[in-house]
């Protein structure tokens, strides 16, 4: 009878102990499944919190162009907030999307060559302004980037054309007469180039860019 006893208190300490760990073992299941329920809202259900001024661009135009597929406005904002972001190639299908909605809007072309020249696609920015100076030839804007991409190219004479369109109608445009003395001097054309530099002293008198050039062209 004693060892019939000792049996029974061991097969109840015994079946105590399994419902113990059953008891541990159901409660790590359902911290298991608390946990996969929590990412599985994260990742599939919460919008992400932007955390700059281009997110919140980017994450508003989305929106928009979600529920406004037509308005051309809205697919542009969207292209320049992704292009902030360095979502070149983005910006770039839907500028041109934008364009297919409305292919005379002004600036769309621009807008393009900018995304262009961001990602290092110089030829096709180019492009992009010769297309956008099409139609609006007045853009002093395309005549200044389409220099500037021409100058790092090295094709001087071909910037000089451009920046004297800028500098035509914009003649208090430092930046302008910078870039064209710096065509001049690449083109060999000294004399010229000193001229333009001496304009840049003119609407600033310190900048430090133009009073190099000269004393590199004077000494």
């Amino acid at each position: 009878m004693r060892e019939i006893a000792e049996v029974n208190r061991a097969f109840k300490s015994s079946e105590k102990l399994t419902s113990i760990l059953t008891f541990f073992v159901i409660l790590l299941i359902i911290l298991i499944l608390i946990v996969l329920a929590f990412l599985i809202k994260k990742v599939f259900f919460e919008k992400p919190v932007p955390r700059s001024i281009e997110e919140r661009a980017y994450y508003y135009y989305q929106g928009m162009v979600k529920n406004h597929p037509q308005v051309v406005e809205y697919w542009e904002g969207l292209a320049k907030a992704e292009a902030d972001l360095g979502k070149y190639d983005d910006a770039i299908a839907h500028l041109n999307h934008a364009l297919k909605i409305k292919p005379k809007r002004p600036m769309l072309r621009y807008w393009l060559a900018q995304v262009y020249a961001k990602k290092g696609d110089e030829d096709r920015a180019i492009k992009a302004l010769k297309d956008e100076l099409n139609l609006a030839p007045y853009n002093e804007y395309a005549w200044f980037d389409m220099g500037e991409l021409y100058y790092r190219q090295k094709k001087f004479n071909d910037c000089i054309n451009c920046m004297k369109k800028v500098v035509e109608r914009k003649f208090y445009w430092a930046d302008a007469h910078f870039l064209l003395g710096q065509a001049y001097e690449g083109a060999g054309e000294v004399d010229l180039a000193i001229q333009e530099y001496q304009e840049v002293l003119r609407f600033i008198p310190d900048h430090q860019g133009a009073i190099a050039a000269l004393k590199r062209l004077k000494s």
